[in-house]
C-alpha cells in the first residue's frame, strides 16, 4: 500500500512490504524575542536524539549576552554547562574566548542594530542518558563578527524545553527548532 517499502526478511525468505522508517526533522516551533528577557519552547518528546536550532535576526535593545539555557520536567538548568566559544571580530581582527556554566555563551555583546544569526545542533551523547553535546555557528551582522562554539551539560531528567536568554531585552527576530 501507499507509503510501503519492499525488505528483506533476511537470506532464502520471501521479501515483505513494510512502511517506510520515519526521518528527518519534525518541527517544534517558532518563538519570537520581539520583548523580555527569555524565549522558551517547549513540548520535546521523550527519547529525542538530537534538535536543531535556528535563530534569525534576534537582537537586544543594547550591547547584550545571548544565551541558551537546556531543561527537564523541573525547569530551565541554570547551572552545570561546560560551554566555550570564540568569537572573532573582522572589522579589528579581535579575537576573544569565554567560558560560561550558567548557560551556552553564544555570544557577549551586540545589540538591536547588530542582530545574531546561529544554527546549532544539540546531540544526545547515548540513548537513556541525559547528556547532550553542542556545537554552534554565529554570526553578528554589524561588527561583523563571528562565535563558533562547543559545550555539554547533563539534565536531571529528559530534555523537555529549550530557552534563549539575554541579560538585556529582546527586541527583534526569532528562532525555531527541530527534533530528530
Amino acid at each position: 500500500s501507499d507509503g510501503q517499502v519492499l525488505t528483506s526478511t533476511g537470506a532464502g525468505s520471501p521479501p515483505a512490504f513494510e512502511a517506510l522508517p520515519a526521518g528527518g526533522y519534525t518541527e517544534l516551533g517558532v518563538a519570537a524575542t520581539s520583548s523580555g528577557a527569555a524565549s522558551t519552547i517547549s513540548g520535546i518528546p521523550a527519547g529525542v536524539k538530537t534538535v536543531l536550532i535556528i535563530w534569525n535576526k534576534i537582537s537586544t535593545g543594547g550591547a547584550a549576552e545571548v544565551n541558551m539555557q537546556l531543561g527537564d520536567s523541573g525547569g530551565l538548568e541554570t547551572s552545570g554547562y561546560l560551554s566555550n566559544n570564540h568569537k572573532h571580530t573582522t572589522a579589528s581582527g579581535h579575537y576573544a574566548q569565554f567560558n560560561d556554566t550558567a548557560h551556552f555563551g553564544i555570544s557577549q555583546g551586540g545589540g538591536g542594530a547588530d542582530p545574531f544569526a546561529t544554527v546549532m545542533h544539540l546531540t544526545r551523547s547515548a540513548s537513556g542518558v541525559n547528556d547532550w553535546v553542542v556545537t554552534w555557528i554565529a554570526y553578528q551582522s554589524n561588527e561583523p563578527a563571528q562565535t563558533m562554539g562547543v559545550g555539554m551539560k547533563t539534565l536531571s531528567g529528559e530534555l523537555t524545553q529549550i530557552a534563549v536568554i539575554t541579560n538585556g531585552t529582546f527586541d527583534g527576530g526569532g528562532w525555531n527548532a527541530y527534533y530528530q
